[in-house]
Parts: structure tokens; C-alpha cells; sequence
């Protein structure tokens, strides 16, 4: 069981790029949703991390990345 908070540490991140965390329930249907406040968060150089603080049973987490 996951406890809250969980936090994903990822590397390397990139100053040119923003990072979503997101998470299932449902690993074949879906849906994937952000997780509030980590939607679209800068990133640094070197590892990086996002934060889920209310953590739900059974959750699985994902990052998305994009070009800003």
C-alpha cells in the first residue's frame, strides 16, 4: 500500500521541458488524470521530482512531458 505522500524522483529533467504527473486506477480502461497542482511544472537540471499528497488505493502514477 502506498503511503501519502508519494513522490516520484525522476532524472534528468530538462529546463526546456514541463512535467505532468498523472495517475490511473485502471491500468486497461484508463482514465489517466493529473494530479492537482503537478500539472505542467517547469523542470529543473538534474533529477526532479512531483508529489502526490492524497494518495488513493491502488494507484498507479505516470509522467507526461512536453515542449513548453
Amino acid at each position: 500500500m502506498q503511503s501519502s505522500p508519494f513522490t516520484v524522483i525522476f532524472a534528468p529533467s530538462s529546463s526546456d521541458r514541463v512535467y505532468t504527473l498523472l495517475y490511473t486506477e485502471d491500468l486497461v480502461d484508463g482514465p489517466w488524470t493529473n494530479v492537482p497542482g503537478q500539472h505542467r511544472i517547469p523542470g529543473g537540471v538534474g533529477a526532479d521530482s512531483l508529489t502526490d499528497t492524497n494518495v488513493g488505493p491502488g494507484r498507479v502514477y505516470g509522467i507526461a512531458v512536453e515542449i513548453p
